[in-house]
């Protein structure tokens, strides 16, 4: 008897093994509706309804991406040459552009860098950057920050 051998066919696997009459047995196991579950069920979300996004997070996002659409027209860049500067898809840049928030970071910062404003952009958040960082640059950073507790009524 040998050893199911498993072969990459659509949506799923399709195992067969070899029997003495020639066929073989095929079974379908469905593996994109479990991995799409667990993206939005598993760990923090189990049980739990989605946060919904702050109003000023969504406009965030829009001016970002109609910031990074500007920086792209005025270096005469089509949505095509950013995208494959990017290693993208067009319609992940489209996504970007119109301030999706369901785009990965890692997607956005390719399309920053493809722009040129990955210096820009560290620099914006840099805090040392800041009136309040340069302020406190000479204190000592703690390693962790704990919320106060509050303390208790007895």
């Amino acid at each position: 008897m040998t050893m199911p051998v498993p072969t990459k066919v659509g949506a799923g696997f399709v195992v067969g093994t070899e029997n003495g009459g020639g066929q073989r047995p095929r079974l379908m196991i469905v593996y994109a509706i479990v991995d799409s579950v667990c993206d939005h069920y598993c760990d923090h979300n189990v049980g739990m309804a989605p946060t919904p996004t702050s109003p000023k997070t969504r406009r965030t996002a829009a001016t970002i991406g109609d910031q990074l659409t500007t920086w792209r027209k005025l270096q005469g860049l089509t949505a095509q040459q950013v995208a494959d500067r990017a290693r993208i898809s067009r319609t992940t840049l489209r996504k970007i552009e119109h301030g999706s928030l369901g785009v990965g970071f890692e997607a956005f910062l390719d399309v920053a860098r493809a722009l040129g404003l990955s210096p820009q952009l560290t620099t914006a958040f840099d805090p040392y950057e800041t009136d309040m960082g340069r302020a406190r640059a000479d204190e000592m950073l703690p390693q962790r920050v704990r919320g106060r507790q509050e303390k208790r009524k007895q």
